[in-house]
């Protein structure tokens, strides 16, 4: 693994990222595969309203986050 930290910073960046896409690639073309049209359809068509519900507590818990941390670092 000492080869790994040796390499120049854009090179480990571009490999990561092209790691990212290629992953990305690879669950799109699975997911397309495994998933028939009908199921797919319904998937993405019930995803906004998970989305909407699921806003009000990611912002709780984000601002709850953001408090403890500010009062870690008054304290």
């Amino acid at each position: 693994m000492n080869w790994l930290s040796s390499l120049p910073l854009w090179t480990t960046v571009v490999g990561w990222l092209g790691l990212a896409v290629l992953v990305a690639l690879v669950r799109r073309l699975a997911i397309r595969a495994l998933v028939t049209a009908a199921e797919y359809d319904d998937a993405y068509s019930a995803r906004p309203s998970r989305r909407r519900t699921a806003m009000p507590a990611n912002a709780s818990h984000i601002s709850r986050c953001a408090l403890l941390t500010v009062m870690s670092a008054v304290s």
